[in-house]
């Protein structure tokens, strides 16, 4: 038998972006992995990469690692998302 899931696991793993999500996509993520990799991912990427668009001001250098480093980090997020809850789905 699966465990539920608690608000406050899911919050202190993936904030509040990941809760959000959690609960707005539950019913999809049932034996759906690849599903939660892409979604969590892209979500992380796309929220954050408005933030890093900041840094353009400064240089494009600048703007162009963290926008690689962004792309990195969303694909580990999205990875950890997926093996998180596959423990429950």
């Amino acid at each position: 038998m699966k465990r539920t899931i608690s608000k406050k696991a899911v919050v202190i793993r993936f904030g509040l972006l990941g809760w959000k999500l959690y609960t707005k996509n539950e019913m999809k993520f049932a034996g759906n992995p690849g599903y939660i990799f892409r979604l969590y991912a892209c979500s992380f990427l796309v929220f954050f990469s408005l933030i890093v668009m900041l840094a353009l001001l400064v240089s494009v250098k600048v703007w162009l690692f963290l926008e690689l480093f962004l792309l990195l980090l969303s694909c580990w997020y999205g990875l950890w998302a997926s093996k998180f809850f596959a423990k429950y789905f």
